[in-house]
């Protein structure tokens, strides 16, 4: 093979990512670290970044190291401490490359750790940090990842460092790794929890609320993606929101803050909501049904003003600019401090935005709070009482317990006893139900298609959603029990994250794996319709897109083991066993006066219920 110019290199290169399945690797190798030395190193050029992705066509290959590239290596390593920013940044790259080909692919490990403490918002070189980022596109090993991760933020090592690099290793873990098709809503981050308490835990010890504030906020992304049980979501709150609600109350008594009125007002009151970010999500949805049913009543408007507060977390996605306006044409005050941080990008103080929120809410004289746990704003903000009467509102988990809660509401029935919850309901606004003509034809087609591979006699089950809440042992083991029994069923997994461990669990089962299809993240206005039958999961089941599908007219089965139905009442649609589950599903296939029973049933208790919705809500704030 002859290569004598850059041009021809970097060809060579080029072919070699794109194909990956080459014979000879070894040889490819030794030409490669040869003429890389050669034609770049000798004449004082550089390795280009793109030429790191060679680390996965190499990395399991055993090879000597070269003694002229780990001259180079130590020549770097001694020089990059003191090396200016811009410097170390395509320094960094440089070393890697010099390591891969010098086959030490071990190195991958330190080039993530150095990368990640990148503040890339300083960057005027690669300012969106695409050596890294493309780098990290690739299936890297999760094991690797975790473990390069969790060093990171292994105390001694992460207080030895500034605190923008601190802060860096959580900002590019997010932006970044969790991105990875591997790593994404990958149960492997929950090796990480009890690395992230432990900081945690080291942040009070040290008085430092800024990188409490932004840990706690990483710590609730990762964890609450990725657990399935109250059991679950009772670790988070003893072991993050009650420690963290106790550090911020600390906080507000010994740093003088502005202090909230104590008591209601007599003539029109005000309601202020928070929420994490306006994006389009069941919280959203029910959200916004619940102000728009509120605000079409005149006794409500004549009593009541609602103000909207954002905390427009844009660490995982800013607030949707159209879905605010729709807020605004329903007379609902607006307000999200994101704008005064622009010039910080992902790096803005979370204590600041928290402390503006709490003054414009203070300004605001809200009478009454309502927001959820989980985001360490949400909790700072009831721990530092921003307003006389405040209420956590459950959105599925009822067991959080932090500072400042006075009542506790929820739009569905709670399964913590413990407590006395104000129930109300909330009829989901038609437009977010059942989509359009168009979404519908296409869904349509899709499910012909489904038809035409498998057969026209073919029966579709599936969910839409998070497919943490697939990834169940005891609801997989009745999914296998069904599509065995019944062979002309498929099941669509609509959702990311998780799927090797569905997989894995498939195989155990002794599913057909052509038969179970992960589909991506999907549209669920238009896979409602290819859709026939919901079994939904346990013991998480799924949220607002369920509600979706009903209102196309579809049936869902409901299992006693979903954790906010094992107080509902007995009905045709809720099984109390594994056994019944699966029959219901069966009679549903087999039974098609059954299944109009079942829909007739649903859509009422779903939909047409809930015919008081201005007294039912004012009731829970009085």
């Amino acid at each position: 093979m002859k290569i004598e110019s850059k041009q021809e290199l970097d060809l060579l290169v080029s072919a070699l990512i794109q194909n990956q399945n080459i014979e000879d690797k070894e040889q490819i190798f030794n030409l490669l670290r040869e003429k890389v030395l050669e034609i770049l190193i000798s004449k004082g050029d550089i390795i280009p970044p793109f030429y790191l992705n060679l680390y996965f066509i190499f990395k399991d290959l055993k090879v000597n190291t070269h003694p002229k590239y780990s001259e180079h290596i130590k020549f770097f390593k001694n020089y990059y401490p003191n090396a200016s920013l811009e410097e170390k940044f395509i320094i960094n790259n440089f070393l890697f490359g010099l390591e891969i080909l010098n086959g030490n692919f071990s190195a991958v490990k330190e080039y993530i750790k150095r990368s990640f403490l990148f503040n890339t918002h300083k960057l005027t070189v690669d300012k969106e940090g695409n050596s890294i980022r493309d780098f990290l596109k690739n299936e890297i090993d999760e094991k690797i990842a975790i473990e390069t991760f969790k060093e990171m933020i292994e105390p001694d090592y992460f207080f030895a460092l500034q605190s923008d690099e601190r802060r860096s290793i959580f900002t590019n873990s997010l932006a970044i790794l969790w991105n990875n098709p591997t790593m994404y809503n990958n149960k492997i981050w929950l090796d990480t929890f009890d690395s992230l308490v432990d900081l945690l835990n080291k942040t009070i010890e040290k008085n430092l609320i800024e990188e409490q504030m932004y840990i706690h906020f990483f710590t609730y992304h990762i964890y609450g993606n990725n657990i399935q049980t109250l059991d679950d979501w009772r670790i988070f709150n003893e072991t993050v929101e009650q420690p963290a609600s106790l550090f911020y109350k600390k906080f507000y008594e010994n740093n003088n803050l502005k202090k909230a009125k104590t008591t209601i007002s007599k003539n029109k009151k005000r309601i202020g909501f928070l929420i994490d970010r306006i994006i389009l999500t069941s919280p959203f949805m029910v959200l916004y049904s619940l102000f728009k049913a509120l605000m079409k009543n005149d006794g409500f408007k004549n009593e009541y003003e609602i103000y909207l507060y954002s905390m427009n977390y844009l660490d995982k996605q800013s607030d949707n600019k159209k879905l605010i306006n729709r807020f605004l044409e329903l007379d609902v005050k607006f307000f999200s401090p994101q704008n005064i941080f622009a010039a910080y990008g992902f790096y803005y103080s979370h204590l600041e935005k928290a402390i503006i929120l709490r003054e414009k809410i203070i300004e605001d004289k809200i009478d009454y709070l309502i927001g959820g746990g989980g985001y360490d704003i949400s909790i700072f903000l009831f721990a530092t009482r921003t307003a006389p009467k405040q209420f956590f509102w459950s959105h599925g988990n009822c067991v959080s317990e932090f500072e400042g809660v006075d009542e506790r509401i929820s739009h569905f029935d709670q399964e913590c006893k413990e407590w006395n919850w104000k129930i109300f309901g909330v009829p989901i606004a038609e437009e977010f139900l059942v989509g359009t003509n168009d979404e519908k034809e296409e869904g349509l087609k899709i499910k012909n298609r489904y038809l035409e591979l498998f057969g026209k006699d073919t029966i579709i089950l599936g969910t839409i959603g998070r497919l943490v809440k697939i990834d169940s042992e005891e609801y997989l083991k009745t999914i296998a029990q069904i599509m065995n029994q019944n062979q002309n069923i498929i099941y669509l997994a609509c959702g990311s994250g998780n799927i090797e461990n569905i997989k894995n669990k498939i195989k155990k089962y002794g599913i057909d794996k052509d038969r179970f299809i992960f589909t991506g993240m999907v549209n669920p206005h238009i896979y409602g319709w290819v859709i026939d039958i919901w079994p939904d999961t346990f013991p998480l089941g799924q949220g607002i897109s369920k509600e979706e599908f009903l209102a196309k007219g579809k049936p869902i089965v409901y299992h006693r083991k979903r954790e906010d139905f094992k107080n509902v009442p007995i009905q045709p649609f809720l099984a109390e066993t594994d056994d019944e589950y699966i029959q219901i599903i069966n009679k549903l296939i087999e039974d098609q006066k059954f299944k109009e029973e079942i829909i007739s049933i649903e859509k009422y208790l779903w939909f047409e219920k809930d015919k008081k919705i201005k007294d039912d809500f004012v009731s829970i704030l009085n």
